[in-house]
């Protein structure tokens, strides 16, 4: 994930799993730097990562299931734009 200077390794990321078929928050964490004991995903679950900077990294299950969105270049920079029910279920994630 591409971060802004002053975010990321130095800065506050949150993480989020998220439960898709019942649009359920599984496990939130903050941390710094690189994240400790990341987990696997089960089928219907995706992991949300976001920054400081404003930097977003969504993972499902799937393999062709990533997105990242910079906020420098305010586009979606892998994946494109997630399905409407993903891109909805980080958002009320994110609060």
């Amino acid at each position: 994930m591409e971060l802004r200077p002053g975010a990321g390794p130095a800065g506050l990321c949150r993480v989020v799993v998220i439960d898709l078929d019942n649009q359920a928050v599984m496990h939130r964490r903050m941390y710094r730097g690189a994240m400790a004991n990341p987990q696997s995903l089960s089928p219907g679950q995706l992991e949300a990562t976001w920054a400081e900077g404003g930097a977003v990294r969504i993972i499902g299950s799937a393999p062709q299931e990533r997105w990242r969105w910079s906020q420098s270049r305010a586009t979606w920079e892998e994946g494109g734009c997630p399905p409407d029910p993903v891109f909805q279920a980080v958002l009320a994630a994110m609060g």
